[in-house]
């Protein structure tokens, strides 16, 4: 546990995404993987796209294992239980 008592590691979650052009339209995704020492959220390109997310930039994303791609990246409403906050979405590709 760190300080303020979360989980170190990694856990899962229900997510709620939303366009933050359109907050009406969301889509919730099970049991999202939550790894406390990743600094991007990657949600499936098709469930971003599905709610009409705009891919706005490309970055070159380092994998854990140091291998690197480049990935799409737009902005979305993520929502777990209570919390929400805009945040940048990677379109994760299969």
């Amino acid at each position: 546990m760190t300080e303020s008592g979360n989980p170190v590691g990694t856990f899962t979650v229900d997510v709620t995404i939303a366009d933050h052009f359109r907050p009406e339209r969301t889509r919730t995704v099970r049991e999202v993987m939550v790894d406390t020492g990743s600094d991007a959220t990657w949600i499936s390109a098709g469930i971003l796209e599905e709610l009409g997310i705009r891919r706005v930039k490309r970055d070159i994303i380092e994998y854990a294992n140091g291998l690197q791609a480049i990935r799409t990246i737009g902005y979305a409403i993520v929502r777990v239980s209570n919390r929400e906050t805009i945040d940048e979405v990677v379109f994760a590709e299969p």
